[in-house]
């Protein structure tokens, strides 16, 4: 059996969040009450997957990836384990709560930290960024988004990113997860406006399109939607498990970045359903 290849992977270590961002991709924006992932469980999820698939990036998002007390590990372990390129997407609220995370990151080596900047005025975004600019000689690179700053350091093969989004794309139509309905778009179309293209979620040691997928029946259940007849054919699927047909696992890798059948549940480009960012950012804190 050949080992396949998929350019990058993504866990949500927490589903909590400390801000809530009206139109989350992830649906952190509710009081989310399950527990963070612990390394182990990751583990557990993971390792199967390793034997099967090559990736070259491996991310951990949340939510807020900072609530996790074990995040180091997540970062360095996966890291010598792997040998790949982990990366850290982190909203910057709680950096302050861990002290010497520079120092950690030079240690660990072949990292990629990203802030998605949702309050840019806010006293701790700007101390963040400042803080992590002045830490190393950071080189500025090319970056594909006019809204994403790159920045590299060689020496440590650390990459910096700052991504300043100015609008979010809402995924399912509705006032509200109590009457939230999917949008059954041209698949195509809806992959062509996606946020999550390249974003696939192991979740539950399953691998899924994205997290708006993976992360479906959770927030349907929560909100006693789950036997809503509009959500069926979504919720039947249920991604590709390390135990599947080899086959099977052959064409979820081979999807990697195109359109499937399940983006149809997603807007497309005339359904026009971008959410002005950051006047609807919340914070918990």
């Amino acid at each position: 059996m050949d080992r396949l290849h998929v350019p990058y992977i993504e866990t949500m270590i927490s589903q909590a969040c400390t801000l809530s961002c009206k139109g989350c991709t992830n649906y952190s924006d509710y009081n989310v009450k399950r527990p963070v992932l612990t390394y182990k469980e990751y583990c557990n999820w993971f390792d199967p997957w390793w034997e099967k698939i090559e990736f070259d990036v491996i991310g951990f998002i949340g939510g807020e990836p900072m609530i996790n007390p074990e995040l180091k590990d997540f970062l360095y372990k996966t890291q010598r384990k792997t040998e790949k390129c982990v990366m850290l997407v982190t909203n910057a609220t709680l950096w302050h709560k861990w002290p010497g995370f520079m120092d950690f990151l030079k240690d660990t080596g072949d990292v990629i930290l990203k802030f998605s900047v949702h309050q840019p005025n806010a006293p701790y975004m700007q101390k963040a960024i400042q803080e992590v600019l002045d830490s190393l000689p950071w080189e500025r690179t090319h970056s594909d988004h006019d809204f994403i700053e790159n920045y590299e350091c060689k020496e440590y093969r650390l990459n910096f990113q700052i991504d300043r989004t100015a609008a979010f794309l809402k995924t399912w139509k509705g006032n509200s997860y109590l009457d939230m309905k999917p949008y059954n778009s041209n698949p195509g179309k809806a992959f062509s406006i996606c946020s999550q293209s390249h974003c696939p979620l192991l979740y539950n040691g399953r691998l899924y399109k994205c997290s708006s997928i993976a992360m479906l029946e959770n927030v349907l259940t929560d909100h006693n939607r789950h036997q809503d007849p509009d959500w069926q054919d979504y919720l039947a699927y249920k991604g590709v498990g390390p135990n599947d047909d080899y086959a099977d696992i052959v064409d979820w890798s081979s999807n990697y970045a195109k359109p499937h059948k399940i983006c149809k549940m997603c807007p497309e480009p005339a359904d026009k359903p971008y959410i002005p960012h950051i006047p609807n950012v919340k914070s918990r804190i």
